[in-house]
């Protein structure tokens, strides 16, 4: 892997972590569980918890579905500063 593919490569697994962590932080924030956003969404409670820990790119849709099962925040400020 060269250089240019490996700082890409670490980019977007800084986005993904740091994705996670706004998700479930502002989950824990409106006391909800993952399997509350499971109940809600219809997104399996093994996608959350590897979405939450970095693992996993959701696509913008699942973003919104997530936002409005009950986080009450908006795609944009989760985004902000890492997209």
């Amino acid at each position: 892997m060269g250089d240019t593919q490996r700082a890409k490569s670490e980019t977007e697994a800084r986005f993904r972590r740091t994705l996670g962590r706004r998700l479930a932080g502002e989950r824990r924030r409106r006391r909800l569980t993952q399997a509350d956003i499971h109940r809600r969404t219809g997104l399996s409670i093994e996608y959350i918890s590897r979405t939450e820990n970095g693992r996993e790119n959701p696509t913008i849709l699942t973003l919104r579905d997530w936002v409005r099962s009950g986080l009450r925040e908006r795609v944009a400020t989760l985004l902000r500063g890492i997209a």
